[in-house]
């Protein structure tokens, strides 16, 4: 974000990066949108804003949230207390505490009855209810039974803990590595290739022994190098 000055004179007090064909400006505390050409498409008149996405943005009326698309026509009421961006078509809102989805047309597919949530990934979202973890599809149904501490949601599986252990699962609810690990770092959407053939999906402890899961989830222990790369054991 940064001030500019359009040749219309304006002199915005800041303005965010493009994304989807609009940006992001605020001038005297009153957010509106810009096109490509620099010209100011929807009105300053918001408390505040996100960047686009899915061809929708996030806004805020004084203490509420709505959702606007990029004519800048309002296609959800101002009444939720938090409004997330759309992931998986989905969105996160929240209402007196409580978390559900809504969808591109403002309507509650999921009404907001969770404790918390995250958003949905590859067709399923991880939800609290009565503190425990599950995982619910796009219709509401339960995938994945509250039975969890957490379940954190990565693009193809999910990390899982129960008490103070950790494992990985599938979106089906199978357990893809038993949840032993005392630590685990998922590595997200890169496998981590060591030279010997084999390839790593997360970083574990596992009965206080440092090392990797590879890609068919097994154990395998070793240590990290002075330079960051992942050394098997010597078998």
């Amino acid at each position: 974000m940064f001030s500019i000055c359009f040749l219309s004179g304006v002199e915005y007090d800041g303005i965010w990066n493009f994304k989807e064909g609009r940006a992001l400006v605020v001038l005297n505390d009153k957010y509106g949108y810009i096109d490509e050409n620099k010209k100011l498409v929807i009105s300053l008149k918001y408390d505040g804003g996100s960047d686009f996405n899915e061809g929708i943005a996030v806004v805020r009326f004084g203490t509420k949230f709505g959702y606007i698309d990029k004519n800048g026509e309002e296609i959800l009421p101002f009444k939720y207390d938090y409004a997330g961006p759309f992931d998986d078509e989905l969105a996160i809102v929240r209402l007196n505490g409580k978390y559900g989805y809504m969808d591109k047309m403002g309507r509650e597919i999921i009404p907001p009855m969770y404790d918390n949530s995250y958003s949905f990934t590859k067709g399923y979202a991880s939800v609290k209810l009565n503190s425990k973890w599950g995982l619910i599809d796009k219709k509401g149904k339960v995938i994945v039974p509250f039975i969890y501490d957490e379940i954190r949601p990565y693009n193809d599986i999910a990390e899982v803990t129960l008490g103070d252990k950790k494992g990985l699962m599938n979106y089906d609810g199978k357990i893809l590595f038993p949840i032993i690990c005392s630590s685990l770092t998922y590595l997200a959407l890169e496998w981590e290739y060591d030279g010997t053939g084999d390839e790593y999906v997360a970083n574990a402890f596992v009965d206080g022994k440092e090392g990797q899961i590879n890609k068919n989830y097994k154990f395998i222990p070793g240590t990290f190098n002075d330079r960051g790369h992942f050394v098997p054991d010597k078998k």
